[in-house]
């Protein structure tokens, strides 16, 4: 049964790399301004500008989702990732709508995505996600300044996008400001760079829908802000905050909520916090992610 699973997979992989042999040869035919769903970033002859993923799909409206782009550029020399928002993809490898990631060679960098076992070029997740944490990777040929550029432009949807730099301890909306520059030594890094995704618009509705679940208390965060969502007749909570060690970073008692809604900011640390909120009627704990 063993051989079987693993002879199933090999086919699947197989099959996966046929499929994108067969469009990379489809787009040298077509000219690489052919708008089809794949990508190829391979470098030729170690030339800059090759390296860049092809069109993903004419428009971010329609049936090909919102896509965001993110490059990883020193001097001449760049690299594309590609992560997008379809209603029909799922968190697992699929051949119609991902693309494996390869590497460049030279000089390029290599910028992609990753989760456990797979490294992405085109990375397609559910357009449902509330939020997601993306992990990044970038091999650098040589030490230097590298910028990170995110491009927005087949984005249709306004959800949040972030880059979190996890060993400076800084996270950008790439929204407001869509470049990033850092210096980094070469070779591999790994566990640094990620992408923090957010739809807001589904935040609230499910919100809503834990809020009731949750005897009328949600617990929400976006960066270093906490809010707690209670209905109206709730007046005061005692609030608790615990970070992974198990120490209490933050206690107020018998705060008072105006309008169903209590805020505060936390200036701690990057990491999961638990948080605790009693009232007379309810107490529920729940974690959130703060980051500075």
């Amino acid at each position: 049964m063993k051989k079987l699973s693993n002879l199933k997979k090999l086919r699947s992989f197989a099959k996966s790399i046929v499929y994108q042999m067969l469009i990379m040869l489809s787009i040298s035919l077509l000219n690489t301004t052919t708008n089809i769903c794949v990508a190829s970033n391979a470098s030729i002859n170690n030339t800059p500008g090759i390296t860049s993923l092809y069109n993903v799909c004419s428009t971010s409206e329609g049936p090909y989702g919102d896509i965001f782009r993110l490059t990883a550029s020193s001097g001449a020399y760049s690299d594309e990732t590609v992560i997008r928002f379809k209603e029909d993809a799922t968190l697992d490898f699929d051949s119609q709508l991902d693309a494996y990631k390869l590497m460049n060679t030279g000089s390029s960098p290599s910028l992609f995505s990753c989760s456990a076992t797979i490294d992405y070029s085109i990375n397609s997740l559910p357009s449902n996600l509330v939020e997601k944490i993306i992990p990044l990777k970038l091999t650098t040929a040589f030490a230097g300044r590298y910028t990170f550029t995110a491009d927005f432009s087949e984005f249709a949807g306004e959800q949040m996008i972030w880059l979190e730099d996890r060993l400076l301890g800084t996270i950008q909306n790439l929204r407001e400001n869509n470049v990033y520059t850092v210096t980094l030594e070469e070779g591999s890094i790994n566990e640094r760079f990620f992408i923090q995704y957010r739809n807001q618009d589904l935040a609230t509705v499910t919100g809503n829908t834990q809020q009731t679940a949750n005897n009328g208390i949600e617990i929400t965060s976006y960066l270093q802000t906490v809010s707690v969502l209670c209905s109206s007749d709730i007046p005061k909570a005692n609030i608790i905050v615990i970070d992974a060690s198990g120490k209490k970073v933050y206690e107020q008692d018998n705060a008072e909520i105006s309008s169903g809604k209590l805020e505060f900011t936390l200036p701690v640390s990057t990491g999961i916090h638990v948080v605790r909120v009693n009232t007379s009627s309810a107490s529920i704990s729940q974690q959130v992610y703060l980051t500075r």
